[in-house]
C-alpha cells in the first residue's frame, strides 16, 4: 500500500538495559506504519543483521471542546 499517509519517525540511540536503537513514529492511520514495515522487509538488507526485541502500538485521542467530548471524533 503506497502512500497510505504521513509518518512522522525518530530513532534513538539506548544503553540501558542493553545498547541499541528505539524507533518512536507518529502517524494518523496505523496502515501507514504497516506499509512501511512490509516494504522495509522486502528490501532492507540490513534487517537480516537486527533483531526486534518489542513492539506496541497506542491510540491518542484527539482533542476535545464543549461540543466534543474526548473520544467522540474516533466514530464519525
Amino acid at each position: 500500500m503506497v502512500g497510505v499517509g504521513l509518518m512522522l519517525r525518530r530513532s534513538y540511540s539506548i544503553d540501558e538495559p542493553a545498547p541499541g536503537l528505539l524507533f518512536i513514529s507518529f502517524q494518523n492511520d496505523l496502515r501507514t506504519f504497516t506499509a512501511t514495515l512490509t516494504h522495509m522487509e522486502a528490501s532492507d538488507a540490513l534487517l537480516r543483521f537486527t533483531t526486534t526485541t518489542a513492539s506496541a502500538t497506542f491510540l491518542v485521542l484527539p482533542g476535545f471542546d464543549g461540543r466534543h467530548p474526548l473520544g467522540s471524533r474516533l466514530f464519525g
